[in-house]
């Protein structure tokens, strides 16, 4: 069975707000991931304007709409916020070790991809690419903080990269 990619997109992340820019980041996308199989394209609703080029597109309302479970490979183009609600939604698998999550920086700060050493979009498709076809050169294991948070009688866990704040 051929693994399975899902590209999670935030178009209100900076970089992808305007049509112009969004137009861009599709031809990027087609150039430098096309050969993949098994892609799936995962995009707000509510957002559907210009798409038709990008095949095989799911609309979420929520990011927990998402079936993580049916991926393996996790790329992100957005920016922090966009890294965060994912990696919610990814600890709830029972492993994380045999995944890869790949992030192409979108945002307005991008301090993760910042931290990360992450310079460019074309950079981080490239290290990707290489991520996806076994080259361990271009992979970082990353430890994730964990908060928890005690409001009257909930806990909430909560997983971050980079820094919280209280």
């Amino acid at each position: 069975m051929t693994e399975s990619t899902a590209f999670i997109i935030n178009r209100r992340a900076s970089g992808l707000r305007k049509e112009e820019n969004w137009g861009k980041t599709q031809i990027f996308l087609k150039k430098n991931f096309n050969q993949l199989a098994n892609v799936t394209y995962y995009l707000e609703e509510g957002l559907e304007k210009n798409i038709a080029r990008l095949n095989n597109t799911l609309y979420y309302k929520d990011i927990s709409d998402i079936n993580f479970k049916r991926h393996k490979n996790f790329i992100i183009l957005g920016g922090d916020g966009t890294i965060h609600v994912t990696l919610q939604e990814l600890k709830k698998l029972e492993s994380l070790e045999e995944k890869i999550l790949g992030i192409i920086p979108c945002g307005a700060g991008d301090d993760i991809s910042n931290e990360l050493n992450i310079p460019n979009k074309e950079i981080a498709a490239n290290c990707i690419n290489n991520a996806l076809n076994g080259n361990n050169k271009y992979t970082k294991r990353v430890d994730l903080g964990k908060a928890a948070l005690f409001k009257e009688d909930i806990k909430e866990e909560l997983y971050f990269l980079g820094a919280v704040g209280i």
